[in-house]
């Protein structure tokens, strides 16, 4: 690794129509997803196999991703975030991709050394395979 540079292994926790398309594009774009967590296995299972990826379990995912993208409903966005404090998150980048929550929801971010955002793209999720977002703006 080049010094200075940050690793970048990718998960993402949740694996319906946004976590499953964003892995994708990120994935042609050649970066590297680790894997999916989500409380469905066969959603872990499609999202994997569609991004050359792996089903893990949500410690495994948290342990192993330097950036990890929450891409499941907003009333979730919170227990989830709740669930990671239990873990290291030092230096870890962490996203929410809700369009109504603001990244305030990451209460205690700060004592973890955390990085944490809300990722909104002004996009609309039609099916898991919408891996056309070359051009698509997202807010931060």
């Amino acid at each position: 690794m080049v010094q200075g540079v940050k690793k970048m292994n990718i998960g993402f926790i949740g694996a319906g129509k946004v976590g499953c398309s964003f892995g994708h594009y990120l994935k042609q774009q050649d970066l590297p997803i680790v894997g999916y967590y989500s409380r469905s296995k066969s959603s872990s299972f499609y999202a994997a196999n569609l991004t050359r990826s792996s089903p893990l379990e949500f410690d495994e995912l948290t342990k192993k991703s330097d950036y990890i993208f929450i891409t499941t409903p907003d009333d979730v966005i919170s227990s989830i975030w709740n669930q990671m404090l239990k873990y290291d998150l030092e230096g870890k980048f962490i996203f929410h991709m809700s369009g109504c929550l603001s990244s305030s929801v990451f209460k205690g971010y700060k004592d973890k050394n955390a990085h944490c955002y809300s990722l909104h793209p002004l996009y609309s999720f039609a099916g898991k395979n919408s891996s056309s977002l070359r051009n698509t703006i997202a807010s931060i």
